[in-house]
């Protein structure tokens, strides 16, 4: 379970896309394809939609995954993700 902060914060349920918005499409990309190939480079996420399911193969190594879109800002540090395969 992620960290929460400060302590008292309630668990939110899981976020949905909201009834009526715009589909959301969401590019996935591997920063080493030797290491992490994306077998499903974009994935639309749905009103109603709390998750999108990404397929990747892989060999030993790290590569990081990004996430990129039009619609929404995603020069966070959490649409990055390190991943090691081993």
């Amino acid at each position: 379970m992620p960290a929460l902060s400060p302590l008292a914060t309630p668990v939110l349920t899981p976020l949905a896309i909201r009834t009526g918005a715009s589909p959301i499409t969401v590019n996935v990309t591997s920063s080493n394809t030797k290491v992490l190939v994306v077998k499903t480079p974009q994935v639309v996420l749905k009103p109603g939609d709390q998750q999108a399911l990404v397929q990747l193969q892989g060999a030993p190594g790290q590569a990081a995954l990004t996430l990129s879109g039009a619609t929404y800002d995603f020069a966070t540090s959490q649409s990055s993700l390190v991943v090691t395969v081993q």
